[in-house]
């Protein structure tokens, strides 16, 4: 009788976890860092404005909910943060944002100087039971993305 009682419960573990993993079948959007320039400007201070491409594989909208990123230039770190997103991929489509980086303007040097790029993206996925575990705090969507370039080119 123990054999079956310790059973149970794993049994029902294990098809819970089939249930919510089979209801999950949406991909995560695809990243491109597609470039930076420079953006507004004050004396000794400048934003650089790198450009993300987000394109969605699936039939049904992802809303977009922030983006913690960080930035080297010529090598070293110069910033790192976090952005709301506030947007959203429509099904099969593409969404273009911005991450600003403010730095010194000590850093930009036209056409010469090198960012690297590296961040995590969450979202949320468009089914019903996805989009429940994340408005509970119980999950989030998550993906990651890296690039690099020449700032202005």
């Amino acid at each position: 009788m123990a054999r079956t009682t310790t059973a149970l419960p794993a049994l029902a573990t294990l098809t819970l976890t089939t249930l919510l993993c089979g209801c999950m079948s949406s991909s995560p959007p695809g990243l491109e860092v597609t470039g930076a320039r420079v953006g507004p400007s004050t004396e000794g201070r400048s934003v650089v404005l790198i450009e993300i491409v987000a394109s969605n594989p699936n039939k049904d909208g992802l809303p977009l909910k922030g983006v913690s990123y960080s930035v080297e230039m010529s090598g070293e770190k110069v910033f790192e943060g976090r952005r709301d997103a506030q947007a959203s991929i429509r099904g099969y489509g593409l969404q273009k944002f911005t991450l600003p980086v403010p730095v010194s303007s000590s850093y930009i040097a036209a056409g010469t100087t090198r960012f690297r790029v590296k961040g995590e993206l969450t979202y949320v996925a468009p089914e019903t039971l996805a989009r429940t575990l994340y408005d509970n705090n119980l999950r989030d969507w998550k993906t990651s993305f890296v690039g690099e370039g020449v700032v202005g080119q």
